[in-house]
């Protein structure tokens, strides 16, 4: 079962994402793009399901700061 990240500060979007991709993907959650950041450090994702309003950093930020690191996640 693959990894699954999920960025995003609604909990009601976090919640229904992560009970309708449960049984396809183990789900992390970073509720701000800091965390979002620091979690693509430390696992390796088979898909990342960003959100482009953030409060502390713009998704569009947090996308390229990812990429920087060398994570080529989808």
């Amino acid at each position: 079962m693959g990894r699954l990240l999920i960025i995003d500060d609604d909990r009601g979007i976090t919640t229904a994402l992560s009970e309708a991709l449960s049984g396809s993907y183990e789900i992390d959650i970073a509720n701000n793009g800091k965390t979002g950041i620091y979690k693509t450090d430390q696992e390796n994702y088979e898909a990342i399901v960003l959100d482009l309003n953030l409060p502390d950093i713009p998704g569009l930020s947090v996308c390229q700061q990812i990429r920087e690191r060398g994570v080529i996640t989808p």
